[in-house]
């Protein structure tokens, strides 16, 4: 990518010992994107990762990933409050522009607050991204 985001793609079923997997990558990083889906919110793995992710204070970008989908229960207790990017009414580049700009703004957030550490630019913060059949978690490390 243009960005030099480095890419990790993920895509079998995790079990077991994968939600250590899931858990040391939340702990590892800085924005997590959250696809919103049926089969998102469907998935316990899934639920267990946003959770876990908000108890840990990372920033989460909802990404509407299905068309009409409207989020319920846990789901959108954890993005009602949020600015999300909606994957299906606009095309990749202009929907990828806005995420991008969301992890820069966080970024900026955390860098201009006494409270929470400084954290390192964009370009030196590679995404990584995870992709479960029929369901996406993506991951910007710290």
């Amino acid at each position: 990518m243009a960005d030099k985001f480095r890419v990790w793609i993920d895509l079998e079923e995790m079990h077991g010992a994968m939600m250590q997997v899931m858990a040391d990558a939340v702990k590892h990083s800085r924005c997590i994107l959250i696809c919103m889906s049926e089969s998102y919110y469907t998935s316990p793995y899934c639920q267990s990762e946003a959770q876990y992710a908000f108890e840990k204070r990372r920033v989460l970008i909802p990404l509407r990933v299905q068309s009409s989908y409207k989020a319920d229960g846990w789901l959108a207790f954890l993005t009602s409050c949020r600015i999300y990017v909606d994957f299906t009414k606009m095309n990749f580049d202009t929907a990828y522009a806005k995420v991008k700009s969301e992890i820069l703004r966080s970024q900026a957030n955390r860098k201009g607050s006494s409270g929470i550490p400084s954290r390192s630019t964009a370009a030196e913060a590679p995404i990584m991204k995870r992709t479960i059949i029929r369901r996406s978690r993506y991951f910007v490390e710290k």
